[in-house]
C-alpha cells in the first residue's frame, strides 16, 4: 500500500476546509493511515484458535481482539473525516466514500 500517496488523497479532499479545522483534521487523518497499516498486518494472522482435543471449542486469538478494536476505531475515525465533509458542504463526499471503500487489508 502507497501510504503516502493514500494521505496525500485523503488530504486533498479536505483543501477547502479551514486552517483551525484542518489541525484536528490532520491528526485523525495521520490515525487513519496507521491504523490501514496495522489493519493490513493484523489480517495475515489467525483469528480463531481451535482446542486440539475438542475442535468445538475455539477461542479468539489476541489477533482478532486486536483486530475488532482497530477496525471500530479506523471505523470510527472515517466517520469523523465523512461527516467533516458534509458539515463542509464538500462536493467530493462521493469521491471520498468511494476512495475509502478501496482499503482492502
Amino acid at each position: 500500500m502507497d501510504v503516502c500517496g493514500r494521505e496525500e488523497k485523503i488530504r486533498g479532499f479536505f483543501e477547502k476546509t479551514d486552517s483551525g479545522q484542518m489541525c484536528v483534521l490532520s491528526e485523525v487523518i495521520t490515525q487513519v493511515i496507521a491504523l490501514e497499516e496495522k489493519i493490513s498486518e493484523l489480517i495475515k494472522l489467525p483469528f480463531i484458535r481451535v482446542h486440539s482435543k475438542n475442535p468445538a471449542k475455539q477461542m479468539q486469538t489476541e489477533a482478532g481482539k486486536q483486530y475488532v478494536k482497530l477496525m471500530q476505531t479506523y471505523l470510527n475515525a472515517v466517520k469523523i473525516l465523512s461527516a467533516e465533509l458534509r458539515r463542509a458542504g464538500g462536493e467530493t463526499e462521493d469521491d471520498f466514500d468511494r476512495f475509502m471503500k478501496d482499503f482492502k487489508p
